[in-house]
């Protein structure tokens, strides 16, 4: 089966769990066995773009557009938040919950009920998003654009400081962890044509090639944790997305 190209205006329409789409009108790879193609219900997308990005708890420094940054504050479209030590916890307008940590800088484009943009410019975005009826999360990566619908998972941004790491590739632009969930990957007539499912983290490092966007195994949990996830899970106000799955016996416990 060839693989599918992706132009960059289909990123929008998708379907449950976590969709990954490349910036770049090319094909990808991925190590993931082909499902049966299965046709994904279109979705409305418009958005009021009045949703705000609500600050629960600073812990070290963190600032908007240049202002210190405190919790009960509201991050609104075309405002930079920057967090420069530590991290931050904050709340979308559907109770969906994100921990913002090395040395993240985001702007975000909500709607004022459910889902939106976050665009990632630099650092590390936690998430644990509610399903929705409408309107998914899109977190806007260097490389790629992840859609996420009740899911847990971490998406980071490499930088040069990054690339220190001798465990981390040199032509990586982005890292991301399906820590609960599943991605399918769509094509332009939205048919999934991979599908990748975890239960319990798979990592993958985002590496763009002339062939496309590739997706490698990464072998290691970067800057996010079991106990991170449990921490946003009960800041969640009212029905909190389940955390059973969390600290199992028979894995690696990441404390």
């Amino acid at each position: 089966m060839k693989n599918p190209k992706l132009p960059r205006r289909d990123f929008i329409k998708i379907g449950s769990g976590i969709i990954i789409y490349p910036l770049i009108a090319t094909p990808f790879s991925c190590t993931t066995p082909d499902p049966p193609k299965t046709n994904w219900r279109s979705e409305e997308h418009s958005s009021d773009h009045l949703g705000q990005l609500r600050i629960i708890d600073v812990n070290g420094l963190a600032s908007f557009d240049g202002k210190p940054l405190a919790p009960g504050m509201s991050i609104s479209k075309g405002q930079l938040l920057t967090v420069n030590s530590g991290h931050v916890h904050a709340a979308l307008p559907d109770g969906s919950m994100v921990r913002l940590s090395q040395k993240a800088e985001i702007s975000v484009d909500l709607d004022s009920k459910e889902g939106g943009l976050i665009e990632v410019k630099n650092g590390a975005v936690l998430s644990v998003v509610r399903p929705r009826r409408k309107r998914p999360v899109l977190l806007k990566m260097a490389s790629a654009v992840i859609g996420v619908r009740g899911t847990v998972c971490f998406a980071q941004v490499i930088n040069e400081e990054d690339k220190q790491n001798p465990k981390i590739p040199k032509n990586a632009t982005d890292y991301f962890c399906l820590c609960n969930g599943e991605i399918a990957y769509l094509n332009s007539t939205l048919d999934s044509v991979k599908l990748d499912k975890s239960e319990y983290h798979s990592a993958k490092f985002l590496i763009p090639e002339k062939s496309g966007l590739v997706f490698k195994d990464a072998g290691l949990l970067l800057n996010h944790t079991d106990s991170e996830i449990k921490t946003l899970i009960d800041l969640m106000p009212g029905a909190k997305h389940p955390s059973d799955w969390l600290f199992p016996s028979n894995k690696k416990p990441y404390y």
